[in-house]
């Protein structure tokens, strides 16, 4: 899941 909107893009590399 991409999210973006948490950390500009550290979500989006962990949950990946």
């Amino acid at each position: 899941r991409v999210s973006t909107a948490n950390n500009g893009g550290f979500t989006s590399i962990r949950t990946k």
